[in-house]
């Protein structure tokens, strides 16, 4: 095919692109909000807290570039709008044939299918309202009440209300003068949980809507080829048809990246969720026990506190249940610096690397290549 080019084309699809790094800036804004968390100095959030920054630091990164690449892209595109209007026709045939040019993939509709809106490089989806959207979200598959419910059952544990707490009295001293262990495992338990969790909660909605959003702006990106292809033709062309498929490519797996990490936070949270019902489970399988023996020995509620000889039948199966807690404590733990690790260094299950690097350097224009204005 022969050389030609439309520079108010150019112009439409250099706005498209300005469109695609304010998206991008968009998205960025919005992780940053709602992703925001306090620091938490004890329990499982203290040590998530310090993962989930490196995560979404790592994600605004990977955002910013997106952000760059539409900005640089946009104004690459402007400029050579501009240069085509500067040479004749035969000039710009002339140059074009001596460029190295690229190689796209074969476009999947003719120029005769191509629509009104990409021959104007309209958006075909809207970012932003996935963002708007993705405040109130809830992602399939993801219960957010199980935050709610850590919350509510981390409390109740602190309430001193009738036999429970003389139970729980009791349980401290056993540990204590019986086992010689220190501490509380009911303390244990609310150590571990303590923390703000729809806040974290909240963390893998947000991450869900930005994927959402960025797969919104890969869909405004794909048919830019198309568009281009219609009304410019040559080497510098075939240049940047290749590049923007490769922008497409690209941007789909950031969309992917984001997806993943939110499946990862996704799946930290339900673990949590669980083993907080079977340590919740445990505490009042234990103070029940207790409560029993209480009960049984004629102790009042008043004077609270029992004899240790009234517990040797029961204190094996006591042992038992406080050694199930401390395990599920240990667990827990474990989980979630193994979540620490991974999310530091994004070794995460299904999470593809970035391409955008091999697109845009800094300070340095997109990879395809255009006439020089001539003096």
């Amino acid at each position: 095919m022969g050389f030609k080019v439309d520079p108010e084309a150019l112009d439409r699809c250099s706005k498209l692109l300005d469109r695609y790094g304010d998206h991008a800036r968009e998205v960025g804004s919005f992780l940053s909000t709602e992703t925001s968390m306090d620091a938490h100095e004890e329990g499982v959030l203290s040590i998530l807290f310090s993962a989930h920054g490196n995560a979404i630091r790592g994600m605004n990164e990977r955002t910013d570039l997106m952000r760059d690449i539409g900005t640089d892209s946009a104004r690459t595109m402007s400029s050579v709008a501009e240069d085509y209007r500067f040479r004749d026709g035969e000039g710009a045939a002339e140059l074009d044939a001596i460029l190295e040019g690229g190689s796209p993939k074969p476009l999947t509709n003719d120029s005769a299918s191509v629509s009104d809106g990409t021959r104007n490089f309209e958006d075909r989806a809207d970012p932003v309202s996935a963002l708007e959207v993705g405040k109130g979200y809830q992602p399939g598959g993801f219960d957010n009440e199980a935050c709610d419910w850590i919350d509510k059952k981390a409390r109740e544990l602190t309430d001193a209300v009738s036999l429970a707490y003389y139970a729980r009295l009791w349980v401290k001293e056993l540990m204590d003068g019986y086992f010689g262990w220190k501490g509380d495992p009911i303390d244990w338990v609310i150590e571990l949980f303590a923390g703000e969790w729809k806040e974290w909660g909240k963390c893998a909605s947000a991450l869900e809507a930005c994927g959402e959003a960025v797969e919104r702006m890969a869909t405004n990106v794909k048919y830019v080829p198309e568009g281009l292809a219609h009304t410019w033709a040559g080497n510098a062309a075939d240049a940047a048809l290749e590049y923007f498929q490769k922008l497409h490519s690209a941007t789909k797996t950031e969309s992917e990246a984001f997806t993943a990490l939110a499946e990862f936070y996704k799946w930290q949270t339900e673990g949590i969720y669980d083993t907080q019902q079977m340590l919740n489970d445990l505490i009042n399988f234990l103070l029940d026990i207790v409560a029993d023996l209480i009960l049984a020995a004629g102790i009042g509620l008043v004077t609270g506190g029992i004899g240790l000889a009234a517990a040797a039948p029961l204190l094996a199966k006591i042992m038992v249940v406080v050694s199930a807690i401390a395990s599920g404590v240990t667990t827990t733990l474990n989980t979630a610096r193994m979540f620490e690790h991974a999310v530091k260094f994004f070794d995460l299950p299904d999470m593809p690397d970035c391409e955008l690097d091999n697109l845009n350097k800094k300070g340095e224009d997109p990879a395809y290549q255009k006439p020089e204005r001539r003096s």
